[in-house]
């Protein structure tokens, strides 16, 4: 008797999990995402960071042409140029606004746009200022939703 409660509390929890990894969005689970990627860079998490995209995400940053124009980075280049950031002397301030969530209508896939304002202040001087319009796209992978695809223009703003 024990052996067949033992096979059917490990069937229920092999459902459970099953059930629990999801093969489709929703609004909830994509803001979450959003959140972890708000929270990771308020907190300078990396790891936190890298867990929000998945392996192969593409980044494509459009930058003024004095700062290298349009560039296509990989995960790993990504996350170094952040680490680098994040190691700058300075104060580091990084708002979202405007975060908007579109589902695809088979909710395998999502487009989120948001504008992002980020300043660095050193000894009190303002150094930099700038503005991103952002788009994400994200999908389901292994039950959870990744990053694909980053498109950021920034812009640097006057100071």
């Amino acid at each position: 008797m024990n052996k067949v409660k033992s096979v059917v509390i490990l069937i229920c929890m092999v459902v459970s999990l099953q059930v629990s990894a999801k093969n489709y969005l929703d609004e909830e689970s994509v803001n979450n995402l959003m959140e972890n990627i708000i929270e990771a860079v308020h907190t300078k998490n990396l790891e936190q960071l890298a867990s929000s995209f998945s392996d192969d995400v593409k980044i494509i940053m459009d930058l003024p042409a004095e700062f290298g124009g349009k560039e296509t980075l990989t995960k790993d280049q990504y996350l170094e140029l952040t680490q680098e950031s994040w190691a700058m002397p300075g104060d580091f301030t990084y708002e979202v606004l405007d975060l908007n969530i579109v589902l695809s209508n088979n909710k395998t896939s999502a487009i989120v746009t948001d504008k992002v304002v980020e300043t660095i202040v050193l000894n009190g001087k303002l150094l930099i200022s700038t503005t991103s319009d952002e788009s994400f796209h994200i999908v389901i992978e292994d039950g959870l939703p990744k990053v694909e695809i980053v498109y950021a223009k920034l812009r640097v703003n006057d100071l």
